[in-house]
């Protein structure tokens, strides 16, 4: 199996030579004391502790170098450069938070603070920009006395406390307040957050697409790319499940639509969890899709991308200390199909020449 990675405040502003480097990972899923869940998660052979071990293995990552002895030869050379963030892709919990009243698994979510909130001890060093995934959003309370979406309500609350305004810890620049969708750009490449998928609306959600659709034409129109995140796949009978009537699937049609609003524009890569089993770099519909793993077996995706290619490489830790294997059956590497330069925050204004 793989492991993954992640970055937290706003850092110094990426530059042309150096390109940025972040972190994608999900499933955490913790369990805790959930009592009416343990039993599921000790059946999937999810563990905690094994969260820790990822967290360690993060903060570790720039002890590590880029392969240069394998089948694939990457773009970027040295060691693995500082990562500006990490990345969640949904399920912080096993059970929306745990604030699901007699259910005693509140300690769901004290677990994910202390080791996803940047600036706590022990937790990663990085900022880190919040997903949400199925489990943060479908568990239904079994406590009657409570109002039925108080868990939902809850874990939203926390991807606007985390990230709108201008006090906010891990500041973003677009942000939906309806879908809750949110974007940022790093050095001129552009990053949207679309927590399930681009265009849920269960369980009464605005659909993020027409916030999509106008944050694309603002902020990607110039043709700088684009990297999405979000909780399902884009396999179908895989990520979009096989049972027919299931409430999280989403469906083709939505996928349609999804694939319509970012048709016109430089998508170099779409990341998923959802599955827990690490899949190595796939396509959808012409697109690059990466699904490194789960939190809670250690792994994550390290990604670099400057001016001249897109790197990616999957890791797994493999101790409490925090060793990383990183993965070679997974190492992805491509020309970045982009002639503008990464200067700052933002795009020259003068074109490169085609070479």
């Amino acid at each position: 199996m793989l492991a993954f990675l992640f970055a937290g405040t706003i850092p110094v502003a990426a530059t042309a030579a150096d390109g940025i480097t972040f972190i994608f990972t999900s499933d955490p899923q913790f369990c805790g004391e959930a009592v009416n869940r343990i039993r599921n998660c000790q059946r999937w052979g999810r563990k905690d502790s094994k969260v820790d071990w990822q967290v360690a293995g993060i903060n570790r990552i720039t002890e590590y170098n880029w392969p240069r002895n394998w089948r694939i030869r990457f773009g970027v050379e040295g060691t693995i450069d500082t990562p500006l963030g990490v990345i969640l892709g949904g399920d912080l919990t096993e059970s929306g938070g745990g604030f699901m009243g007699r259910n005693k698994g509140g300690d769901q979510w004290q677990l994910f603070i202390d080791r996803y909130e940047y600036g706590r001890d022990n937790a990663v060093r990085f900022p880190v920009f919040v997903g949400l995934g199925n489990h943060d959003l479908e568990s239904e309370p079994r406590d009657s006395r409570l109002p039925r979406d108080l868990y939902r309500d809850r874990m939203w609350d926390y991807v606007t406390q985390r990230h709108s305004g201008t006090n906010a810890p891990v500041l973003v620049e677009d942000i939906d307040p309806d879908s809750h969708s949110y974007s940022w750009n790093w050095g001129g490449v552009h990053l949207v957050q679309l927590h399930r998928f681009g265009g849920d609306t269960r369980h009464d959600l605005p659909s993020s697409i027409p916030w999509l659709r106008e944050n694309l034409k603002l902020h990607a129109g110039d043709g700088r790319p684009v990297i999405f995140f979000q909780h399902y796949g884009f396999e179908s009978g895989n990520s979009i499940g096989s049972y027919r009537r299931s409430r999280s699937k989403w469906t083709s049609g939505e996928m349609n639509q999804f694939a319509e609003v970012i048709r016109d524009y430089n998508v170099v890569g779409l990341f998923h969890g959802h599955d827990h089993w690490t899949q190595r770099p796939y396509q959808w519909r012409g697109y690059n899709v990466f699904s490194p793993g789960a939190a809670h077996f250690g792994q994550f995706a390290v990604v670099h991308i400057d001016n001249q290619t897109m790197d990616v490489v999957y890791a797994e830790v493999v101790n409490d200390a925090g060793d990383v294997r990183l993965v070679s059956e997974s190492a992805f590497s491509k020309n970045v199909r982009w002639k503008s330069q990464l200067v700052g925050g933002s795009v020259s204004d003068e074109p490169v020449a085609d070479p």
